[in-house]
C-alpha cells in the first residue's frame, strides 16, 4: 500500500496539533451492515488502517433506526457515521449539533418499480395503488421522484388542452392523496405479498445489478430511478470536528488509497485475494458477480471532504415538501447550516472553463475555514520546510501534492495569520521605538534656557 507520503505528512501534522509524536488519536467510524456501504465496511473489518501511521481506526456497526444513530453520535459512542445522503439530512435536521463533514461516492443507487410477471405493459396508476416500500425516509423520497418522472412521461405523451388540463391536474392531486405506501421489513416479504397474496400492486425497492438479475424470474421492472445526488455523507458532531478535525481529514485521504488498493485486488489478484474472499464469505459474491457489481469501473469509489450541494439541498427540499420531519416543512434552510468546519461546498459549475474557479468565502459556513484553490495552496507549502523536504526527497507527483494541500490547509492558514499578526505588531513596535529615539535626539539639540 502506498501510504508513505500520507503517513509522513500526518505524523508531522499531528505532532504540531497534539504536541507529542507518540500520540495516536482514536477514530470510531460506523457503517451499516450489508452491501450498501461496501467496500468501506470491508476496509474497516479487515483492519487495513492498522498498517498506516495515522489514527487508530475502530469499526462500529450502525442500527437501521436513525434515532438510535443520532443518539450514538450525540453520546460520543461514534465519531464518524457513514449514511446515505437522505439519511444524513434526516439526522442533521433532527439534531442541530450534527454536521456533514465529507462525502463518500459509490456506484449509483437505483430504485426499481416492480410489478407482477407479465404485467409490465399494462396500465398502472401509481398515484392510486398500494405500493410496498422499505422502512425509512429514503423510500418515500424515491417514491416522490418516481411520481414526478412518471408524470413528466405522461405529460410528454400528450394531454388535451383547455379545461381538460385543469381537470387532469385536479385528478392527479386527488390520486396522490390516495396513494397507499406499505412498509415491509425485507424485499422477500414484499415480493411474497405481490405474487402470492396479491395484497399490493407494485414494489418500490433499491435494487443492485445483482438483485435485478435474480428478480427477472419473479417480476418485471416497470420503471427505474437513479437518485440525482451522490450516495453517502460522513456525519459527525461539532464537538468531534473541533477535537479531531485533523484526524478526520487524514482518514478521508488515506481511505482513497485503501479504496484503490481494494479494487486493484479485485481486478488483478483474482478470487484468492483477501478482498475477493471477504466479499465471497460476507455477501456470497462470486468473481463474475463482483465484476458485474463494479460494472467494469476502475475507480468506483471516492471519499473527500468536499460536499456537493445536491447532497444537502436535494433530500432537504423533498423532506420539507413531504412534511416527513417535524419543524422542517415550510422552512427555508441555508446549506451552510449543515456543513461541518473544514468542509468545502461544491456548487453547480458553469459551462465556461476559461477562468479557474477561485476560493469562495460564501461557500463555507460562517466561522469555518474556506478551503483555497490550488494556486493559493501551493504558495503556502514553502512555509513548511519539513513538508517541502519530504516532497522533494520522495519525488512524489501531483497526487501527493494534492494530499498535502488537504492536510496542511487549516493549520497553515492559521499559522500564517499568526505570523502576519506578529510581523505587524513587530513593525509597529519598531516604528514606535524609532519615533521615541528621534524625539529624544531633538530634545537634546534644543538650547537650554538661561536661568
Amino acid at each position: 500500500m502506498a501510504l508513505d507520503f500520507g503517513a509522513c505528512c500526518t505524523v508531522d501534522f499531528l505532532e504540531r496539533q497534539l504536541g507529542s509524536a507518540g500520540v495516536r488519536t482514536r477514530l470510531r467510524v460506523a457503517t451499516t451492515p450489508g452491501l450498501r456501504d461496501e467496500p468501506l465496511s470491508a476496509i474497516l473489518a479487515l483492519r487495513r488502517f492498522d498498517h498506516a501511521a495515522g489514527p487508530i481506526v475502530e469499526w462500529v456497526q450502525l442500527p437501521k433506526d436513525m434515532q438510535a444513530v443520532t443518539a450514538m453520535l450525540n453520546a460520543g459512542l461514534v465519531d464518524l457515521a457513514v449514511l446515505h445522503s437522505e439519511e444524513a439530512m434526516e439526522v442533521c435536521c433532527s439534531n442541530t449539533a450534527l454536521r456533514a463533514c465529507g462525502s463518500f461516492s459509490t456506484l449509483p443507487r437505483t430504485w426499481c418499480l416492480l410489478v407482477p410477471r407479465g404485467t409490465a405493459q399494462e396500465t398502472l396508476n401509481i398515484d392510486n395503488c398500494r405500493v410496498a416500500i422499505p422502512e425509512g425516509t429514503g423510500a418515500r423520497l424515491a417514491f416522490e421522484l418516481v411520481q414526478e418522472e412518471l408524470d413528466r412521461g405522461r405529460d410528454a405523451g400528450g394531454v388535451s388542452s383547455g379545461s381538460s388540463d385543469q381537470e387532469a391536474s385536479t385528478a392527479e392531486i386527488v390520486d396522490k392523496s390516495c396513494a397507499d405506501l406499505v412498509e415491509y421489513d425485507s424485499l422477500s416479504f414484499a415480493l411474497r405479498a405481490l405474487r402470492k397474496k396479491r395484497d399490493i400492486d407494485a414494489v418500490l425497492w433499491e435494487i443492485t445489478i445483482l438483485e435485478k438479475a435474480v428478480l427477472r424470474d419473479w417480476c418485471d421492472v416497470r420503471h427505474e430511478l437513479v437518485l440525482p445526488w451522490p450516495t453517502h455523507l460522513f456525519v459527525a458532531s461539532k464537538e468531534t470536528m473541533f477535537a479531531k478535525l485533523c484526524t478526520v481529514r487524514y482518514f478521508m485521504i488515506a481511505l482513497n488509497t485503501l479504496l484503490q488498493d481494494f479494487v486493484g485486488e479485485l481486478f488483478n489478484c483474482g478470487p484468492e485475494s483477501q478482498a475477493s474472499t471477504y466479499l465471497n464469505e460476507t455477501h456470497s459474491l462470486s468473481a463474475q458477480e463482483v465484476c458485474d457489481w463494479l460494472e467494469g469501473q476502475p475507480k468506483p469509489w471516492h471519499s473527500s471532504s468536499d460536499i456537493h450541494e445536491s447532497c444537502i439541498m436535494g433530500p432537504l427540499e423533498l423532506i420539507s415538501r413531504l412534511d416527513l420531519l417535524p419543524g422542517v416543512s415550510g422552512r427555508r434552510f441555508s446549506v451552510h447550516r449543515f456543513l461541518a468546519e473544514g468542509s468545502n461546498l461544491i456548487r453547480k459549475r458553469s459551462l465556461s472553463t476559461e477562468e479557474p474557479e477561485e476560493a469562495n468565502i460564501g461557500s463555507c459556513r460562517e466561522g469555518a475555514p474556506c478551503a483555497p484553490r490550488v494556486a493559493h495552496q501551493i504558495n503556502l507549502l514553502p512555509s513548511l520546510p519539513r513538508l517541502r523536504s519530504i516532497l522533494e526527497s520522495t519525488g512524489l507527483g501531483s497526487e501527493a501534492t494534492s494530499h498535502a494541500r488537504q492536510l496542511v490547509g487549516v493549520d497553515v492558514r492559521q499559522r500564517q495569520a499568526k505570523e502576519d499578526g506578529a510581523k505587524s505588531r513587530r513593525c509597529h513596535s519598531e516604528a514606535g521605538t524609532e519615533r521615541r529615539d528621534s524625539e529624544s535626539s531633538l530634545r537634546e539639540k534644543l538650547p537650554v534656557p538661561a536661568g
